[in-house]
């Protein structure tokens, strides 16, 4: 179904917002500005928004909810238990890589309501994480030793030290090197033995 001239607008004026905000981060951007981007009046702005604030719920909002589909769509899957986990490792860490830097750090320190979602959100898909690693090891693909919910705190804690501004600004990484060195750690951490399938489907 074709989208609305209401949403095709809305969705233009978020795009411009996000691409200033890999610029400038939150908190110094505008609304004169956003409308500057767009070429669109200050007050067109307020036709579909009701504040800044609203426009960030709303980007926030819709890398969730496309999040939440992934990981449903890959719980469901018909994958072994190494492709599966290094999926839904792969998509809960992109949550943060959809994020910019400079968004993130001003998600947290200026938008308490919105960051508390996504926090919510991360640890909703901890049981999802735990059952595939047990799932894993029932099935002779991870080590038999190892302790699916230890493993998934690990995991969870890790990603939350690590996928974050100042770690990656302070070690001169970028996010995209912080998710893929993270993620093919933990995966391959777990694998006792790689099936012929998981090289070509995880590749």
């Amino acid at each position: 179904m074709a989208k609305s001239s209401h949403n095709r607008a809305s969705e233009f004026i978020l795009t411009k917002f996000e691409e200033l905000i890999k610029i400038f981060g939150i908190k110094p951007i505008t609304i004169d500005m956003i409308a500057e981007k767009c070429g669109i009046s200050k007050k067109t702005i307020y036709k579909y928004f009701h504040s800044k604030h609203d426009m960030v719920a709303v980007i926030i909002n819709n890398i969730l909810d496309q999040l939440a589909k992934a990981m449903v769509e890959i719980d469901s899957s018909a994958d072994n238990s190494a492709v599966k986990l290094e999926r839904l490792f792969g998509s809960l860490y992109n949550l943060l890589g959809s994020i910019s830097i400079p968004m993130l750090h001003d998600i947290k320190t200026g938008y308490p309501e919105i960051n508390s979602r996504v926090e919510y959100f991360i640890n909703s898909q901890r049981e999802m994480i735990r059952r595939n690693i047990a799932y894993g090891i029932e099935c002779g693909d991870f080590y038999p030793d190892i302790n699916p919910g230890i493993v998934t705190e690990i995991a969870m804690s890790g990603a939350e030290k690590i996928i974050s501004p100042d770690y990656i600004l302070k070690n001169n990484l970028t996010v995209e090197q912080v998710i893929t060195s993270f993620k093919i750690f933990m995966t391959h951490a777990l694998i006792k033995k790689q099936g012929g399938d998981y090289g070509k489907t995880a590749g």
